[in-house]
């Protein structure tokens, strides 16, 4: 066991003991707890800070050692269970909801924490507190895509392109699954020789490659830059760019590897990134890909070729 689960684990046992023997000596103390009568004061100084959420005197825990006899005042009061609000009850049932779909974890557990949850509000279990209509992977779509990216197999699909109205076949190393507004898999292409974002509810008859021998591990990394093999990596075209994207669009900060970030720079929810971009092309399909959701582009010729090409394609 760790020093600091050692330490809470000392903690929770030492509230209740002093809390029965009002006056204990420090040395009797530190002795029965199996530490040095140093360690039992850094303990207690701890406790001044612990208690319920909020802070205030009445909140936490008032310890005292004088003359050598610990008192412990306020630890009863604090000890009342703190109950979760309606707000925070609604985001756990919604993000257990969000795990349930994804069905990378037990269902059965994940109902037995929502009824608890549910109870606490005073509902009866598995009463929905809202409808979060969380969308859904296509029947057996979650499993294939566990398996490939625990186990790391490339899968064989065909991809529905919107913009093209075209059907493309695809083989993929799936890297995550994520959810924004719909199920997408990241994953690299072979077939595209990049990494890519596919919508799921636009692959269909996914599987696992005949002869996956033949796909190795994706040799370049998800900025684009060659990290093996023989083909050399693109010379940067411009070293750095900076995006602000919209409060829609936030979500896609996370995605890059950022210089730095500025948040509610132009609106409460939109931040401002500065990348290193390794490639003008990529840039141009990122641009292509989430334009509608950036507000500021700097150099404003790469959005100017990305539109050209935008418009080339329709």
């Amino acid at each position: 066991m760790s020093q600091t689960h050692q330490r809470l684990a000392r903690l929770l046992g030492l509230v209740p003991y002093l809390t029965r023997r009002p006056g204990e000596r420090l040395e009797d103390t530190a002795k029965v707890f199996g530490v040095s009568e140093q360690q039992l004061i850094d303990d207690l100084m701890l406790l001044f800070v612990t208690g319920r959420p909020g802070g205030m005197p009445d909140d936490l825990i008032d310890a005292r050692w004088e003359d050598g006899q610990i008192f412990l005042d306020n630890a009863d009061e604090v000890s009342i269970p703190v109950r979760l609000s309606l707000d925070e009850s609604i985001s756990l049932v919604l993000a257990l909801e969000h795990l349930k779909e994804m069905g990378l974890h037990s269902e059965k557990v994940i109902d037995q924490v929502v009824d608890k949850l549910q109870r606490t509000t005073g509902l009866a279990p598995r009463t929905p507190l809202i409808d979060p209509q969380t969308p859904t992977i296509p029947e057996g779509f979650a499993e294939i895509f566990r398996d490939a990216i625990t186990q790391q197999i490339p899968l064989s699909y065909d991809y529905y392109v919107r913009s093209r109205d075209e059907i493309t076949h695809r083989i993929v190393m799936p890297d995550k699954l994520r959810l924004h507004g719909q199920w997408y898999l990241d994953a690299y292409c072979y077939t595209a020789q990049a990494w890519r974002t596919f919508a799921v509810n636009n692959i269909e008859n996914p599987r696992p490659v005949d002869t996956p021998e033949e796909y190795p591990l994706p040799g370049v990394d998800k900025r684009g830059e060659n990290t093996e093999g023989s083909a050399p990596a693109e010379k940067p075209v411009i070293s750095t760019a900076d995006i602000t994207f919209s409060a829609q669009g936030a979500w896609l900060a996370d995605t890059l590897d950022t210089l730095h970030s500025s948040y509610d720079t132009h609106g409460t929810g939109t931040v401002s990134v500065r990348i290193h971009v390794y490639s003008q092309d990529w840039l141009i399909r990122f641009l292509m890909s989430y334009g509608r959701f950036i507000i500021c582009l700097s150099p404003k010729n790469i959005a100017i070729k990305a539109l050209a090409k935008l418009t080339a394609q329709e």
